[in-house]
């Protein structure tokens, strides 16, 4: 009988509420005499392969939350894909936003905003003095790599988003899982991680377990 099939018949006596067989099965099976043995290189690679597989499923959590989090939270994320608010953004880091009443913004905070001339197009830049040119107040932003303020204004009324942190490096990963070459390699990235650890086995399989013998 294979060591797995032991271990689920042991398992299943003990969770049945019988610990005598449990146990009884235990020591039939031989299994507390195997001591299977692995070289330091193996032990070593296993690590390396735990560690990976550790900051893989650190990298997936932070792709949910910043794509399905703002689907269930009240907030939203985005991608910074231009040096316009260097160093506070980096190129490739992830703008964290909260929703905010305009009335609440004031000069030093950093928003995102649709762009006035052109539709469709966001921006995140920083408040640096409010205008009011009779209609209302005008918030006047600028991006701090920018020598010169926006040519735009954007209308203080409403709501809107204030960034209240960022993650940097994200961003990168963000666009290409946002893309359609990057939602196909999300969905195949179980098969392959799968793929790779049955490669990992094949190639480095465990050394067959050595039975220690009680002494006489």
């Amino acid at each position: 009988m294979t060591r797995p099939l032991w271990n689920a018949l042991v398992w299943l006596a003990w969770s049945s509420g019988h610990p005598d067989a449990a146990c009884a099965l235990w020591e039939r099976s031989g299994l507390w005499r195997l001591r299977p043995r692995r070289t330091a290189g193996q032990r070593l690679g296993l690590l390396g392969l735990w560690l990976l597989s550790a900051v893989a499923i650190l990298a997936a959590c932070g792709l949910v939350l910043v794509t399905v989090g703002p689907r269930l939270l009240p907030f939203q994320t985005y991608a910074v894909l231009s040096g316009s608010m260097r160093p506070t953004l980096p190129v490739g880091s992830i703008v964290v936003l909260a929703p905010a009443a305009a009335d609440d913004l004031v000069v030093g905070d950093v928003i995102t905003f649709a762009r006035p001339d052109r539709p469709g197009e966001f921006v995140t830049h920083r408040i640096v003095r409010v205008e009011n040119d009779g209609t209302g107040p005008l918030l006047v932003t600028k991006g701090d790599a920018n020598p010169v303020e926006d040519a735009w204004r954007v209308p203080q009324r409403g709501s809107g988003w204030r960034s209240v942190g960022s993650i940097p490096l994200l961003g990168y990963v963000l666009a290409v899982v946002q893309s359609p070459i990057g939602k196909v390699l999300l969905l195949l990235a179980p098969a392959l991680a799968l793929a790779f650890w049955t490669l990992v086995e094949l190639w480095h399989p465990a050394p067959r377990p050595r039975l220690r013998t009680a002494p006489a």
